[in-house]
């Protein structure tokens, strides 16, 4: 680890979000070192193994990094490993039950965290594997049932509005402090100075994940800091007595979405967008902000005007109450599970997929494909290596003063989907001036009474 005081206070400060958190761990052995003609060493190649596994990866900034994690892996222990990456636009629950019914399920299957309830009687009980006593505290919670560890947090995320400050500064022709955007008036005051200089203020992702899973769980999140209370207003929604309308957090909600969307970057067409595009956006001016996570930095760095720039995170503000619960915060914990499958894997593809997993967290070589090559905060203990980007490093800025907000891990599977499908329709047609808060509400809440 780089900088060990600066992990203890993670390791403290990631505690609270014991709700939220989740991981397992296992015992792998690595091939012997060779001396190369240079002096320094390096493994020796394994000899070929006949075990294969699959791992099905449903984060697909991450997949170039994972391929070339599991070629180190082969290269070291001879077991062949095949990523397969979740289809665009389904989720990981989807596509992992798809694979269950043809037969062919991962041999390691990355699912969300509220997922992991879901494959109870498909997976194996990872509580007895070595690495368990490596997670951070708090971070077997999530991938746990029924006091068993049945998966291994694979990172620790956070998100909230991406602000470029280069831009901003040379927009504003002032010093940017993101600590200053306090309220929906700070932001509506610093959306007008950056448009006033003709760059776009706010880029909104258009995909019906970020829209769902992201930005409108604030809605949720944003109710109290009392999970309890959380719970309650999920619960209430789905049982039909919440009327969003009333509730005050989704009405600042819906201010700012409509504040985002009028200052939108290719507000005439907004659902017309890439992904992969939108990071550039950033990195080139032309676009000042953007509402995800620090998963996207792999994305940021296919520009080489990365390099340049000062990335911050800015909490999503809501209504005008500086001291208002999320004003001051980003929302951070662990955003990704990964299971083993006990049903359609041999014992031989178990064995392997354990030695993967413990492969990442205490192998130098897998340590280094978490933190520097995958840009991802650990959710383990002990690591040589930490993120050095600066999106990892203002999550941790924000998780080392106590201003984070738990995920919520109690969302249906479609929830993203639909959700953000509905937000999708709404994004277009407010874009067009004929968006309606009433309708979308009535929407959302047609969801949850069916679900």
């Amino acid at each position: 680890m780089k900088n060990m005081k600066k992990w203890m206070s993670l390791v403290l400060i990631v505690a609270l979000f014991a709700t939220l958190l989740a991981g397992c761990a296992s015992q792998a052995t690595t091939a012997a070192p060779a001396e190369t003609a240079a002096g320094e060493t390096t493994a020796a190649p394994a000899a070929k193994s006949d075990v294969k596994i699959t791992f099905l990866n449903s984060k697909g900034e991450i997949t170039a990094q994972l391929e070339e994690a599991a070629k180190a892996f082969t290269a070291e222990t001879g077991i062949e490993m095949e990523i397969i990456p979740c289809p665009a636009g389904t989720s990981p629950f989807e596509t992992a039950s798809a694979m269950y019914s043809s037969g062919s399920a991962p041999s390691i299957l990355m699912v969300d965290p509220n997922d992991v309830p879901k494959f109870t009687d498909k997976v194996l009980d990872l509580s007895q594997e070595s690495w368990v006593s490596l997670a951070m505290p708090g971070a077997l919670d999530a991938g746990s049932v029924d006091g068993k560890v049945l998966a291994m947090p694979l990172t620790v995320e956070g998100y909230g509005i991406i602000a470029n400050k280069k831009t901003i500064e040379t927009a504003s022709g002032a010093a940017f402090d993101p600590s200053t955007v306090k309220t929906y008036s700070d932001l509506e005051t610093l959306f007008g100075k950056i448009s006033a200089a003709g760059v776009a203020p706010v880029k909104i992702c258009q995909e019906n994940w970020s829209l769902g899973a992201h930005l409108f769980s604030q809605v949720y999140i944003n109710q109290s800091s009392d999970p309890a209370v959380v719970q309650k207003f999920v619960d209430d929604l789905k049982a039909g007595s919440v009327k969003l309308m009333d509730n005050k957090v989704f009405v600042d909600f819906m201010k700012t979405f409509d504040l985002m969307i009028a200052n939108n970057y290719g507000k005439a067409d907004p659902l017309n967008f890439r992904y992969e595009e939108e990071p550039l956006l950033l990195t080139s001016g032309q676009a000042a902000m953007w509402y995800q996570g620090n998963w996207t930095w792999p994305n940021f760095v296919d520009s080489a005007a990365a390099d340049d720039m000062d990335y911050v995170f800015l909490p999503l503000v809501l209504g005008d109450d500086a001291n208002a619960y999320g004003n001051s915060q980003i929302i951070a914990g662990v955003s990704k599970e990964m299971m083993i499958d006990k049903e359609q894997n041999s014992p031989e593809q178990q064995e392997a997929a354990k030695q993967f997993l413990n492969w990442l967290v205490t192998s130098d070589a897998g340590q280094k494909a978490i933190a520097v090559d995958m840009k991802l905060i650990p959710a383990f203990t002990g690591f040589a290596y930490a993120p050095e980007d600066p999106l990892a490093r203002s999550i941790l800025t924000y998780l080392e003063a106590g201003n984070t907000m738990p995920t919520i891990a109690t969302l249906p599977a479609d929830h993203w989907e639909k959700i953000g499908g509905i937000l999708q329709k709404y994004l277009a047609e407010q874009s067009a001036g004929k968006g309606n808060h009433e309708t979308l509400a009535q929407e959302i809440e047609a969801y949850w009474k069916n679900t």
